[in-house]
């Protein structure tokens, strides 16, 4: 089940789940079972229970990269694209001499 990331300082949140202790997602079935008048649509306030009880079994995962990797991350994206540049356009003129010829 996909999550909406946390707001974190200083960090790039990539992505936010929320999985039990052996990192399974809640079924529907489930959700069904500890939120029956969520999923009808005729509970009013019910959220706050529902996501109590929810939160005693699940629990939310937050992958991210800490802000400081953001210039190695520049660094090494720019070095593999000039890399990949370069070698095109050295096939470029390759190509190009040996048609010519």
């Amino acid at each position: 089940m996909a999550a909406i990331p946390p707001n974190m300082s200083n960090a790039w949140p990539l992505s936010a789940s929320i999985v039990d202790r052996a990192g399974h997602a809640p079924t529907s079935q489930y959700l069904g079972h500890a939120c029956p008048t969520l999923l009808t649509g005729q509970g009013d306030g019910g959220l706050q229970g529902c996501v109590a009880h929810v939160a005693t079994r699940f629990h939310e995962v937050v992958n991210y990269q800490p802000a400081g990797r953001y210039w190695p991350f520049q660094i090494y994206e720019t070095a593999l694209f000039a890399l990949v540049a370069l070698a095109l356009g050295a096939l470029s003129v390759w190509w190009v001499r040996r048609r010519l010829v």
